[in-house]
């Protein structure tokens, strides 16, 4: 019995076929018939050929199901990124560090197998190189249960590292930028654990506001900073990383392209230390409607653009709302039996949670069920003073829509966040464990790529040796 999962996790474009109508657009279900083989026109050397590469890979797979590609995740959150590059196999998160106490726990249990640090990656990245170089006996602890943590990573225990480095200091969200945010100076955490460990592959992710992150920048007010080294913090990554002996590519990723319900453009740096097969960027395999060339400018006046956008280049359509979540039941739910006295730890939980006001849970209800209606369509009765008012923000801005807005389930999600209100403009809801982590689609495309390269690296050194009889 053929493994299907098997071959379609392979590549994107495998697919299998059981049965065929008549026409493009059957009535019923029992019109179908069985495909069999000899209905189909064969290219016999393309199959050879693609044959011969699939029973090439199913031996490497066996061979690395004993050694896995050994990822380290510095700044792990939920482990979604590292785990999403895992999911295609021959890799392994073995060690990870994150600073959050929650996400921390979150990781474990998803993941029992990964060594988690709960510290700040900067307390462990001393940890590891005064136990490594110094032959210190200094025990760091864990900040959630001050348990001691376990030995520190140290060079030869890794493959690859991936990071997503934190990103609040690029954000066009963040509307009090700084010249000398502390958390821009991670970047230098993570250089410096690439030094130490010195892994074959890195694949690192921010957001697309890390090409505008302009070093030695000037604070002009509270909300602004200006001048500063144009795409600085690019250039010095990437100036870092051919210091350190790596090829360097980098490119935009479109969340939307990999299958994700959603619009996420992230900004993603991939190196391979010199000697091994610099992995390429996975072009799209979802045929999404937002028409981005994603390029990337560049001060000279040149430009790139590694992904391939244009309309009709990808084999899938894109991934709606409805298809992500229409499985869901959409009534509202009820409560199945009375609530349960509160204890004091659930009231001093909800003192946390932000109360939502009358008047705006009345707008929201009030809203029609029909794609992309929003505040515009409210009765006047339920107008706020900044939809009418001709000197609100929103009217200087021209009414933009959207605040309190239903989506289109033939469309998509926006990026999501975590800014709780309706009217904020980041207004759609998510748990920031998720909103901030890489869409998983993306991380598993990537983790193909990776995948790939350490193969191909696999059979050059296969082809390489020589029997001696």
């Amino acid at each position: 019995m053929p493994n299907y999962a098997r071959w379609c996790t392979q590549s994107p474009d495998h697919f299998y076929v059981r049965f065929h109508f008549p026409d493009l657009k059957p009535i019923s279900w029992a019109l179908r018939k069985s495909l069999q083989h000899e209905d189909l026109y064969v290219c016999i050397p393309c199959f050879q050929a693609r044959f011969a590469h699939v029973m090439r890979l199913r031996e490497y797979e066996k061979e690395t199901g004993k050694k896995p590609l050994r990822i380290f995740d510095p700044f792990a959150g939920v482990g979604a990124f590292s785990l999403s590059l895992e999911s295609v196999g021959g890799m392994q998160t073995t060690h990870a560090i994150e600073i959050s106490p929650s996400a921390a726990i979150t990781l474990k249990n998803n993941s029992p197998s990964t060594t988690v640090y709960n510290q700040c990656s900067n307390e462990v990245l001393r940890y590891a190189i005064r136990r490594h170089e110094l032959g210190s006996e200094d025990v760091l602890r864990d900040l959630r249960n001050k348990k001691p943590l376990p030995p520190p990573p140290k060079p030869g225990d890794f493959d690859c590292i991936a990071a997503g480095f934190p990103c609040q200091p690029h954000s066009t969200l963040n509307r009090f930028q700084k010249a000398n945010d502390v958390k821009s100076h991670l970047i230098l955490n993570l250089l410096s654990w690439v030094d130490f460990l010195r892994p074959k592959y890195c694949v690192f992710e921010n957001v697309e506001g890390f090409l505008r992150y302009r070093p030695k920048a000037t604070q002009m007010d509270s909300y602004r900073v200006e001048g500063g080294i144009e795409m600085g913090g690019l250039r010095f990554l990437v100036h870092a990383m051919l210091t350190m002996n790596y090829q360097v590519r980098f490119a935009l990723l479109q969340a939307g392209h990999y299958g994700a319900p959603q619009t996420r453009v992230r900004f993603f740096l991939i190196a391979a230390k010199q000697g091994h097969v610099l992995p390429d960027f996975p072009q799209p395999t979802h045929d999404f409607p937002q028409g981005r060339t994603l390029e990337i400018k560049f001060p000279n006046g040149h430009a790139i653009r590694p992904i391939t956008t244009a309309k009709g280049t990808a084999p899938f359509p894109f991934v709606t709302i409805d298809d992500a979540i229409s499985d869901l039941p959409r009534e509202n739910p009820k409560y199945i039996r009375d609530p349960t006295k509160k204890s004091s730890q659930d009231r001093e939980r909800a003192r946390t949670f932000p109360a939502i006001r009358c008047e705006k849970t009345r707008s929201v209800v009030n809203i029609p069920l029909e794609p992309n209606a929003d505040y515009r369509t409210l009765p006047q009765h339920l107008w706020r003073w900044q939809f009418a008012n001709p000197v609100s923000a929103i009217a200087r801005g021209g009414f933009r829509p959207g605040m309190y807005g239903r989506l289109d389930q033939d469309g998509f999600f926006h990026t999501t966040v975590t800014n709780v209100t309706p009217t904020a403009k980041q207004s759609f809801v998510l748990h920031p464990y998720i909103g901030n982590a890489v869409a998983w689609p993306v991380g598993a495309a990537l983790g193909r790529e990776l995948k790939d390269a350490a193969f191909k690296k696999w059979l050059q050194d296969r082809e390489d040796i020589i029997y001696v009889e």
